[in-house]
C-alpha cells in the first residue's frame, strides 16, 4: 500500500502541477487578487476535480465504456469553455465593483463547471480510479487529490502574487498573458484531438 500511495502521490504531482487553464487562472489572479482573493477559485477548482474522480470511481466501468463515444462532445464542450474563460479573464478597464464581484462569481463558477467537460480531468480520474482503487481506498485518493490539488494550486497563486510584488508587470499584462495561453490551450486541445 506504501508503494501505490507514493505513486498516487507522484501521479497527482506530475497531472496537477504542471501548467494549464487552471493553473494560468490562478496565477494570474493571485497577480491581480492576491491569495485570499483567489481562495473561492481555488477551492471551486479543486473540489470539482475531487467530484469528477468520485463520480469516475462511482462508475468507472459504465464511464470507461462510454469515453470514447463522450470524448468527441467533451473536446467541443472543452474548448468552447476554453474560450470563455478566456474572453473573461481578459481585462476590461476599470470595473466597478459590484459588476467586478459578479464576473469573479461567474469565473468561480464556469472553472468547477469545467472540470466537469475537461476530457484531460476525466481521464486522469479514471486512470487513477483504475490504477490505484483496488489497493487504496476511495476516501484516501480523494483526499490525497485535494490536499496535492490544493497545495500545487495555491503554490501557482502565491508564485503569481509573489511576482507581483517584486515585478513592475502589471495584473493586466499577466491577465492577457493568460488570456492568450488559454485561447492556445484551447486550439490546440481542440487541433490535437481532432486529428
Amino acid at each position: 500500500m506504501q508503494a501505490e500511495f507514493i505513486l498516487l502521490l507522484v501521479t497527482l504531482i506530475t497531472i496537477i502541477g504542471t501548467p494549464g487553464p487552471n493553473n494560468f487562472v490562478l496565477f494570474s489572479l493571485g497577480l491581480k487578487e492576491g491569495y485570499r482573493g483567489a481562495v473561492p477559485t481555488l477551492l471551486a477548482i479543486n473540489f470539482g476535480v475531487v467530484l469528477v474522480v468520485m463520480l469516475s470511481a462511482i462508475g468507472a466501468v459504465f464511464i470507461a465504456e462510454l469515453l470514447p463515444n463522450l470524448e468527441r462532445y467533451f473536446i467541443w464542450i472543452s474548448f468552447i469553455v476554453l474560450c470563455f474563460i478566456a474572453f473573461r479573464m481578459w481585462p476590461r478597464g476599470n470595473v466597478p465593483s459590484k459588476e467586478s464581484k459578479a464576473v469573479m462569481r461567474e469565473q468561480v463558477a464556469g472553472l468547477f463547471l469545467f472540470q466537469f467537460v475537461n476530457p484531460k480531468i476525466w481521464i486522469i480520474a479514471v486512470g487513477v480510479i483504475a490504477t490505484f482503487h483496488a489497493k487504496l481506498s476511495l476516501p484516501l485518493i480523494c483526499i490525497t487529490t485535494l490536499t496535492v490539488g490544493l497545495c500545487l494550486n495555491s503554490l501557482w497563486t502565491l508564485a503569481g502574487r509573489y511576482l507581483g510584488k517584486f515585478s513592475t508587470v502589471s495584473g493586466d499584462s499577466v491577465s492577457r498573458i493568460s488570456s492568450v495561453l488559454i485561447f492556445l490551450t484551447a486550439i490546440f486541445s481542440l487541433y490535437s484531438n481532432l486529428t
